[in-house]
């Protein structure tokens, strides 16, 4: 029989427009340029409902193929998210209070 099982991971990520978008994934977004040449990138898969946020709000672009890549705005916000105050998280101490 196949039981199923939670298992917590640690993601870091934003939530933009009620949607996680995972920070890996934009950083891969953002390490894979287009070159111009024969063998042109495509662009890399994104989930659609990450696809639809990301290229809302100009952190990625639909090219030729099936694919994404960096939008104009996506270098700025990777940017600006190292410069962010990171929230402080409560401990175990501030959940029994």
């Amino acid at each position: 029989m196949t039981r199923s099982a939670w298992r917590v991971v640690w993601e870091e990520g934003v939530q933009l427009d009620d949607t996680w978008v995972p920070l890996e994934l934009l950083e891969l977004l953002n390490r894979k340029h287009p070159y111009h040449g024969p063998m042109r990138y495509r662009g890399m898969q994104l989930p659609h409902d990450v696809a639809r946020v990301c290229e809302l709000h100009g952190l990625a672009r639909r090219c030729r193929g099936s694919g994404f890549t960096a939008g104009a705005r996506l270098r700025a916000f990777l940017e600006a998210l190292e410069r962010a105050p990171q929230p402080v998280l409560g401990g175990v101490d501030a959940a029994q209070s």
